[in-house]
């Protein structure tokens, strides 16, 4: 990997990363883009190998009808399905969600979360209790991260508990991407310099520039990079393994973000059928009884009866107790096709897969996570991860844009927001020149 000096340098090819790099060289900057795996996307992980649809192993929905990523979908013509055979199970049988006795919350009597106060908690102060059992249906419908309530955030959570639940301030509803989420990526890595294998462990910044040091590794060598500024995007879960050492350390505000956020775990898994196992009109089916609580239709519109791709979606302690059932190897693809027989009540076993394929962000050495969460008192962590506080190194990912943290829109967002800081700082250097 040949050592030098350029504009900016970016640190990470997912989205963000992407987003920044793309927004830097259209302003007509000098960029390198460094990123330790052999491919781009990050936590956006499509598979073209096993069969000729894509599986998307990470990332997989766009969250609402008016975020960012439409402007991509639509100059790059992507064609979208919107999620809206939504069915819960209702003793042997599936109901929409919309109509199933799942109980309601009248918000209006309920007291404001606090800051530092667990969901847990306040349930209980609003007078609820902490009697699972006891809880309107809702609550545990709302918790799709699978973490228990005494591990989150009231203040960062209680936007879930809103009348219409299918709608923000994004718009509504979720959209499977028909082509792939790849293909969002490749108008923003389209020219840009990526060098892959470059894991990156040592930066030093300062308010002159930023060195970036870490191992090709491809060849085993050392590199070092100098820019007059870098804008990282590493996964928070890196982040908090301290994999980087950053000279001089973070401020205090910033290290203490880090270490009070928390890390999302999440397991997917796919199964390839060679025929429609999934109801009719089914986009997506959860049974929160179930031990995968949530499934959804990986092949909406492909208009073909001999494949369907069925995606189980793990979070939280979810996601931990399958891979401590299943130990090392493929095991947990045993362990979710368990789940999905019993999800269709498939008491034959005649739910034999084509093939399978999942995916650990825990375990994956470049995410340790999958996303950030936010813990009591770590309410204002997002804010103060996307501060400019340390001099010309700027921040991107998506846990520094508060708002659209865990999206891959948010991601995008926060690399254009970076890139145009980069773009401010390197005009009011280049004018003291």
């Amino acid at each position: 990997m040949t050592d030098g000096r350029f504009d900016a340098i970016v640190i990470g090819a997912g989205a963000a990363g992407l987003a920044a790099g793309r927004t830097l060289v259209d302003a007509g900057r000098e960029v390198v883009v460094l990123e330790a795996r052999d491919r781009i996307g990050g936590r956006l992980f499509t598979d073209r190998e096993i069969c000729d649809l894509p599986l998307e192993l990470g990332g997989e929905l766009v969250h609402g009808s008016q975020v960012g990523t439409w402007e991509i979908l639509r100059a790059e013509g992507i064609g979208t399905h919107r999620q809206t055979g939504v069915f819960v199970r209702d003793g042997d049988a599936f109901v929409p969600f919309d109509a199933a006795d799942i109980g309601t919350i009248d918000l209006a009597s309920l007291p404001d979360p606090v800051p530092g106060e667990t969901r847990l908690d306040w349930l209980i102060r609003a007078g609820i209790g902490a009697d699972e059992a006891a809880w309107p249906a809702i609550l545990r419908y709302l918790n799709a991260d699978g973490e228990p309530f005494g591990r989150v955030s009231a203040l960062a959570r209680i936007d879930q508990l809103t009348p219409d639940l299918g709608r923000d301030a994004y718009g509504s509803a979720d959209f499977k991407l028909l082509a792939g989420y790849d293909d969002v990526l490749a108008p923003l890595a389209a020219g840009l310099d990526i060098r892959f294998g470059a894991v990156v462990d040592a930066i030093a910044w300062s308010d002159g520039g930023v060195a970036v040091a870490g191992t090709d590794a491809r060849t085993g060598e050392r590199f070092l990079i100098e820019a007059e500024a870098a804008i990282v995007t590493l996964p928070i879960g890196v982040l908090k393994a301290d994999s980087v050492r950053f000279d001089p350390p973070l401020p205090d505000a910033r290290q203490h973000a880090i270490d009070a956020l928390g890390i999302t775990s999440v397991v997917k898994l796919l199964y390839g059928f060679d025929r429609r196992v999934l109801p009719d009109g089914c986009d997506v089916l959860m049974d929160f009884a179930n031990p995968i609580p949530i499934w959804w239709d990986g092949t909406p519109e492909v208009g073909r009866a001999d494949l369907q791709i069925v995606t189980a979606w793990a979070g939280g302690d979810v996601s931990r107790r399958l891979r401590a059932e299943a130990g090392d190897g493929d095991a947990i693809i045993d362990l979710g096709l368990d789940a999905l027989r019993t999800l269709l009540r498939d008491d034959s076993h005649g739910l034999v897969p084509a093939f399978a394929i999942w995916h650990d962000w825990e375990a994956d050495p470049f995410a340790l996570g999958a996303y950030s969460s936010v813990r009591p008192g770590a309410e204002g962590a997002y804010a103060a991860l996307a501060a400019n506080d340390t001099g010309a190194m700027i921040w991107a990912g998506e846990a520094t844009i508060p708002g659209q943290s865990k999206t891959a829109h948010g991601a995008i967002a926060s690399g254009q927001r970076a890139a145009r800081d980069v773009v401010a700082l390197l005009e009011r250097d280049a004018s003291r020149a």
